[in-house]
């Protein structure tokens, strides 16, 4: 398929293709959010920033779903967070992450998806000491109403530490429990709470590095989003690297390249114009 073909396609057609080309998992930290909001809206107030911020994480999550992603992986708090005053945690963390569980615009959109909801990371062990203490319940209780929702995943992840630690305890907790360490797919299974195949595709704006999706990482098909940086591809395997711009359209500058080696389907995210969620429509389907 050329490219004038393919900016042809709808977005369900885009999403067959998606679907053929079995790349329908993928990791997405959504990093600069706090610079972002402060050169865009400078005299906004946290309470702005949360909802703004909240309508543009759920127009970027549309965005993938409707070009044919099923299950997203999204880092959400890393500990480096943590040092930036009370504060902040207060009126960034706590209300940030609880919105993600909480806000009418993410309930919405999960419902209107039919989105099943999940969180991993250590949250659990140092929230209740912080002012994120009623984070983790606001959590269970979005997991616990999405639960039956079958059409597609959100997986947040939300760890004061290096991922790879929590993965680790896990493993070292099964291995006394059980008295054998667990294979690769049981220590996904536990640490994301069900069954993961490997990650498809990787975005990023920052640098060229995936993270926070443990035990889901792979040579093979990753394919890399990043502003501002030109394509690269390096044989075998190699991670393809495409263009994030900073309106948030999605696409790619590289001629036509397989998306992994031995795949014969081409795949590009169809770029589509910035369009601002009116109040009240977040979840609609476009």
């Amino acid at each position: 398929m050329d490219f004038d073909t393919f900016q042809n396609l709808s977005r369900a057609e885009v999403a067959d293709e998606v679907h053929r080309a079995n790349a329908t998992v993928c990791a997405f930290p959504i990093n600069g959010t706090r610079r972002w909001f402060l050169l865009e809206h400078p005299d906004a107030t946290p309470a702005d920033y949360i909802e703004l911020n909240s309508r543009r994480h759920v127009e970027l999550y549309q965005l993938l779903f409707d070009h044919g992603i099923d299950t997203l992986l999204a880092p959400i708090f890393e500990p480096a967070m943590l040092k930036r005053g009370e504060t902040y945690r207060q009126q960034f963390i706590a209300t940030g992450l609880s919105a993600v569980a909480t806000h009418p615009i993410f309930t919405r959109f999960y419902q209107d998806y039919q989105v099943r909801v999940r969180f991993y990371g250590d949250y659990r062990k140092i929230f209740p000491e912080t002012e994120c203490a009623d984070v983790p319940g606001h959590f269970d209780q979005i997991v616990d109403s999405t639960r039956e929702h079958r059409r597609r995943r959100l997986f947040y992840g939300v760890s004061t530490r290096h991922a790879l630690e929590d993965a680790l305890e896990l493993a070292v907790q099964a291995y006394l429990s059980q008295g054998r360490m667990p294979d690769r797919q049981t220590l996904i299974e536990m640490y994301y709470g069900e069954p993961l195949p490997p990650v498809n595709l990787f975005i990023t704006s920052g640098k060229f590095n995936a993270f926070g999706m443990p035990l889901l990482e792979t040579a093979d098909a990753i394919i890399g989003l990043r502003s501002g940086e030109p394509h690269q591809q390096h044989g075998r395997g190699a991670q393809r690297q495409v263009h994030l711009n900073p309106a948030g359209m999605l696409g790619t500058e590289a001629p036509d390249h397989q998306i992994a080696h031995g795949d014969h389907h081409r795949l590009r995210v169809k770029p589509e114009p910035r369009r601002d969620l009116a109040p009240g429509k977040v979840g609609d389907s476009r």
